[in-house]
């Protein structure tokens, strides 16, 4: 495949190999292609990093839930230099993946650019949740190419139709009910022909965007 028609990099790139407690992991960030190998070579290795690294990168929100328990006036310590050295470090000790939280990651100052920089120049795959109020189709169509994982938090008072047809509709999309409201682990196939049908996920639930260019190739997750 050309480079530069790729759906998720404008850079194909070695999957990352890395130990496990008797085994070995071949991931592709950009893909989500995941293979364990298992042999006599790899009976004495040892796992030497968590998968996923969660990051909780700002407290402010842009919505004021009464469930919710983060103080969102309380301030981030954090930049975009500083959580990008942080996590470069990580990425280079093993770790595979991160997923940012909060408070809402898109409410944070220079996180598009911080979202770009960790997918082009480190070997993480880049995951958020978001209630997705901020997440305006220009942003998207900005940041998605660089994005693995959306999850989208569903509330009444929010326009979730317009983001959930939006991110259905993006390059190598997939949609995915969570574990614990459709049984025992998620479902992800192809994003159905209308998002808006009958039976979506309730709230807290999650739409995926699955990097990949083949939604049917997507494996179960």
């Amino acid at each position: 495949m050309d480079p530069q028609h790729h759906p998720c990099s404008t850079e194909l790139r070695a999957p990352r190999s890395v130990p496990l407690d008797g085994a070995r992991l071949l991931f592709d960030p950009r893909t989500g292609l995941n293979l364990r190998v298992e042999g006599p070579s790899t009976r004495g290795l040892v796992r030497t990093a968590p998968r996923v690294v969660l990051f909780g990168i700002t407290n402010q929100c842009n919505l004021r839930c009464s469930f919710c328990s983060r103080d969102s006036s309380a301030p981030s310590e954090w930049t975009p230099d500083s959580a990008f050295e942080m996590l470069t470090g990580l990425a280079e000790r093993g770790v595979l993946e991160v997923a940012f939280g909060g408070g809402e990651p898109l409410a944070f100052r220079g996180f598009d650019e911080l979202v770009e920089r960790l997918a082009t120049e480190t070997s993480l795959a880049v995951h958020i949740t978001t209630n997705g109020v901020l997440l305006t189709t220009e942003r998207l169509a900005r940041i998605a190419p660089h994005l693995g994982e959306v999850r989208l938090s569903i509330y009444d008072d929010t326009p979730w139709p317009e983001r959930v047809a939006a991110l259905a509709d993006a390059p190598g999309a997939v949609w995915g009910e969570p574990a614990g409201d459709s049984g025992p682990s998620t479902r992800a196939g192809p994003h159905p022909s209308s998002p808006r049908r009958a039976g979506l996920p309730r709230r807290g639930a999650a739409a995926l965007r699955g990097p990949g260019g083949d939604p049917a190739a997507e494996p179960q997750r």
